[in-house]
């Protein structure tokens, strides 16, 4: 992953539209591609996605998503109750009416000592716009700081996974799709090898 100068929203799609896109396909229509970057001390996410849920007046325009999946290597390792800090950041995007207004929403998970699910919701805002598309779909753009994802500023690695929830056409059956997973979903970084190790270089 590459660094770029992206300080404002508005920079966010010019300084990412060299990155290479990643994508998820749903029976055999492309539904989403992300572009990452690091700018300054925040994660850059520009994503496109094609959800047949959004088309005509959209107002079935609910229940699409799109998640990214943030982690430490470092804390990653260990599912069971985990003390010295989160195993994963979740960072979801939800597409809604219009009317209601589009979300961005950073949530926190980990462990107990039952091995069950703890959520916790980030009070702190970031910079994000999330915008129908054309035949249909919406384009979701942020600056995400990397503190709020539980890195340093001028971390070097950590571990990434993202999934979609979406239509690949209109009126065809919402599915959930990640990226990395390879055999049954059991949660995201409960099995680290189901997600992707990143690196970023230096200027």
């Amino acid at each position: 992953m590459r660094r770029v100068d992206a300080a404002t929203i508005e920079a966010v799609a010019g300084a990412l539209a060299r990155e290479t896109p990643l994508a998820i396909w749903v029976n055999e229509a492309k539904v989403v591609e992300l572009r990452l970057a690091v700018a300054g001390d925040a994660l850059a996410v520009h994503a496109r996605v094609a959800d047949g849920q959004c088309a005509g007046a959209q107002e079935k325009w609910t229940g699409g998503s799109l998640d990214l999946y943030i982690a430490n290597p470092t804390n990653v390792a260990r599912v069971m109750h985990n003390a010295d800090g989160p195993i994963v950041r979740q960072v979801v995007f939800l597409a809604v009416k219009p009317k209601d207004g589009a979300q961005a929403q950073v949530k926190q998970y980990t462990m107990n000592e039952k091995n069950e699910v703890i959520e916790w919701k980030s009070p702190d805002e970031f910079q994000f716009r999330i915008v129908p598309t054309e035949p249909f779909g919406y384009e979701a753009q942020a600056l995400i700081p990397l503190a709020q994802l539980a890195l340093n500023k001028d971390a070097r690695e950590f571990l990434f996974e993202w999934a979609v929830n979406a239509s690949a056409a209109p009126g065809a059956r919402p599915m959930f799709a990640r990226m990395f997973a390879t055999k049954g979903d059991a949660g995201a970084f409960r099995d680290a090898s189901l997600s992707a190790g990143v690196k970023v270089e230096s200027n």
